[in-house]
This record gives structure tokens, C-alpha cells and sequence, in this order.
């Protein structure tokens, strides 16, 4: 008796919590978000998600003032990533219930900006009676700034050194990396890789014990301190297992013009960027020998490229030109209004 209940009350919290935790400040966001439109005149809002529950918050929104611009700011794809990685998973219900909310949102918005191809193309076919013109990419990006005084230096070791900023958790789990250095005793002896951020708490640490090659754990320190590292760096690690998100990290690797190793499906967002900015090597996690033979490579060459990257792609991704660009699609969102 007492399971069923907990059950029956478990079902009830989610359903309740649909779609985030946050949803319990919906009242007062909207009460204060109603509040200044109306004393400040406000022509255009921004909702960005997650947390995802901003969409129920933009649909009431443009219901009480049907005046308003609105743009849905989509950094996560919800339905087919999000919400299985750290939401709903399995939960039938819960998972139309999230459908609905976002159909709803996106119907309600003038535009809908994703930060990737895939994600983009991902809520063009979850909304085929939408025109193609609400749906605008506008990827994430480095700031400049932070990278102005950067020097690239040597490390003066005689391994390759290979750098992971940023928090690791599954979809950017680095085992085939390290399993395909174990496979090459010879390789693996010269590499020497470096883990900098917080480790998610599910994730396996024992992903890092026990291997050929050498393997150190720093934890959390701040960015400026993260990119003098990055200076004296050989190469820059990216695994990224997702088809539908960018990892930040990308960007910023990016504009320090350090080679990257990235372990992505060749058909995602992070391949074609790295082809378009020649930035280093790409290769599929699937295919172990086209990763081994990759780091017998950079062995070979000690880290070395023989192609500059492409600064005139690089530089696309810099703050200031995405602001331009999500600052014409607010004007055009006002003007179509």
C-alpha cells in the first residue's frame, strides 16, 4: 500500500514540476514580466530555455499582450535531448505533456532561434505548419576578449600534451579517446592528458584509472587560469556524442588556433565547423581504427599540423558579429509585426 502510494505521489510531483522545476516561479515571472511590459512599453521579448518552462510563461505572455515580439531562444534541443538526458526519459505522458507546451510556444513566438543545424532542423519538422522563415540559427560563440593577450607557447615536455576544459559528463565522455591510447603502449607512453572542471557527479570516474598513458584531474580554477593552460597546450580534446548540441568549449578552442581533436559524428554541427575552420582533426568515436590511426598521426608529427586554421571562418563565431546578427533578426521580427 505504502508503494503505491509513493507511486501515485511521485507521477503526481513530475506531472505537477511539467516542465522543470522552475515552472514554480511561473506566477510570479509572469505577474512581474506583465508588470514591466506595461510600464516600460516593452515591443519585443526574448524567452530563452531552458529552463523550458519560460514557454509556458511566453505563450500568457503574447496572450495579454498580442502586440508583442516575441522570440523563443532555444539553447538546448528539448524533446529529442534534453528531456531524455535529464528530464522525463521514459515518461510517456510527461514527454507529450512537454509536446504540447512547445508546440504551443512555438506557434505562439514570431521567431525561433536555435544555436545548431541539427536542433534547427529537429523543430522545422516537429513544426511543419510553421513557415520556414520563424526558424533562424544563431550559433553560440568565443568572446575576443578573453582571448586578445592570448601566446601560444611550448610546454617544453617531451610528451604531446592534450587539454579537456569545461564540466565532463556523458555526452562528452572521453573513454574511447583514453581506450584507444591503451591499445597503443608505444603512442600512449609520449601522451600526457589533462582534465580541467568539475566532473559531473553520475559520471565514472574510474573512466580515468588505470591507464597507459599519463592522465591528471584539475579541478575547477578560473578562466583565466584555464586559458594560460590552454596556451602552452598541444592539442585541444573535444568528445562530443550529441548530434544536437555545439559544446561551448568548441568556440573557444577555436579562437585560441590550437589544433582540436574532435571525436563527433561526421554528420554533426561540431564536423562541419571544424572542416570550415580547418581547426585540427575530426573523426568519428564509432570507427577505433580511424582513431588510432589519428593518434599515431599526431604522435608522428608530435601534435604538429601542417594546415593554418581558417581565421576568416573562426571569426564568424566572435560575439560581437552573432550579436549583429541576432540583433537584425530582432529588427526584422518587430518590422514583419
Amino acid at each position: 500500500m505504502v508503494d503505491k502510494f509513493r507511486s501515485f505521489l511521485t507521477r503526481k510531483i513530475k506531472r505537477l514540476l511539467c516542465p522543470d522545476p522552475q515552472v514554480l516561479w511561473y506566477p510570479f515571472a509572469l505577474r512581474t514580466a506583465s508588470k514591466l511590459i506595461r510600464e516600460n512599453d516593452i515591443q519585443t521579448i526574448i524567452a530563452t530555455a531552458p529552463p523550458f518552462s519560460v514557454y509556458l510563461l511566453v505563450k500568457e505572455l503574447k496572450r495579454r499582450f498580442p502586440h508583442l515580439c516575441a522570440i523563443a531562444d532555444v539553447r538546448d534541443e528539448w524533446l529529442k535531448y534534453f528531456v531524455r538526458e535529464f528530464g522525463f526519459r521514459d515518461n510517456k505522458d510527461l514527454l507529450e505533456r512537454a509536446g504540447e507546451i512547445e508546440t504551443a510556444a512555438i506557434q505562439a513566438c514570431d521567431r525561433v532561434v536555435a544555436v545548431s543545424r541539427a536542433s534547427l532542423d529537429e523543430l522545422r519538422s516537429r513544426h511543419p505548419d510553421q513557415p520556414q522563415s520563424k526558424f533562424v540559427l544563431i550559433p553560440n560563440g568565443y568572446d575576443p576578449a578573453v582571448f586578445a593577450g592570448f601566446a601560444p607557447r611550448s610546454n617544453k615536455r617531451r610528451k604531446i600534451l592534450v587539454t579537456y576544459t569545461g564540466t565532463i559528463y556523458r555526452p562528452c565522455c572521453p573513454k574511447v579517446y583514453l581506450d584507444a591510447l591503451d591499445t597503443l603502449p608505444r603512442v600512449a607512453c609520449d601522451y600526457e592528458t589533462r582534465f580541467i572542471g568539475r566532473i559531473a557527479e553520475e559520471f565514472d570516474r574510474r573512466t580515468f584509472t588505470n591507464r597507459r598513458s599519463a592522465v591528471y584531474l584539475i579541478d575547477f580554477i578560473p578562466q583565466k587560469h584555464v586559458v594560460e593552460l590552454m596556451e602552452e597546450t598541444d592539442i585541444l580534446l573535444l568528445p562530443s556524442h550529441d548530434l544536437y548540441a555545439i559544446p561551448g568549449k568548441l568556440f573557444e578552442y577555436l579562437a585560441t588556433g590550437k589544433p582540436i581533436l574532435a571525436l563527433c559524428d561526421p554528420s554533426s554541427d561540431v564536423a562541419d565547423i571544424m572542416r570550415q575552420t580547418s581547426a585540427g582533426w575530426c573523426v568519428d568515436p564509432s570507427d577505433f581504427s580511424a582513431l588510432r590511426r589519428t593518434l599515431e598521426e599526431i604522435h608522428l608529427s608530435h601534435g604538429k599540423v601542417t594546415k593554418e586554421p581558417n581565421w576568416e571562418a573562426i571569426v564568424r563565431y566572435s560575439r560581437p558579429n552573432l550579436v549583429a546578427s541576432y540583433a537584425q533578426t530582432i529588427w526584422e521580427s518587430a518590422g514583419a509585426r
